[in-house]
């Protein structure tokens, strides 16, 4: 998910520097992916968010203000992970 929203980033960064059709094509679709409140997608914008903690507005109102470098990886960003879960072992069923 976090490679989902690093490419898209980047894409939409790529904004301005972008001549070819095909890239300027992906910019569009990365613009049209962050800024949909579509929630009824696993890997749709806010929902991917949700994954990492962030608000999908604060997320959105840095790309606006150009405060988003296509250089400088998501990574950078503190990202509070949910905590795993282990798995119950199951025993064998008693026939």
């Amino acid at each position: 998910m976090l490679a989902v929203l690093e490419d898209a980033i980047r894409c939409f960064g790529d904004e301005r520097r972008t001549r070819s059709g095909r890239r300027r094509r992906r910019v569009r679709e990365a613009e049209a992916w962050l800024f949909a409140d579509d929630h009824a997608w696993p890997f749709s914008f806010v929902n991917v968010c949700a994954v990492f903690d962030l608000s999908p507005s604060a997320v959105r109102a840095a790309l606006r203000g150009g405060q988003a470098d296509a250089r400088r990886p998501l990574s950078k960003l503190r990202l509070r992970m949910p905590p795993r879960r282990r798995a119950r072992r199951v025993g064998a069923i008693a026939s």
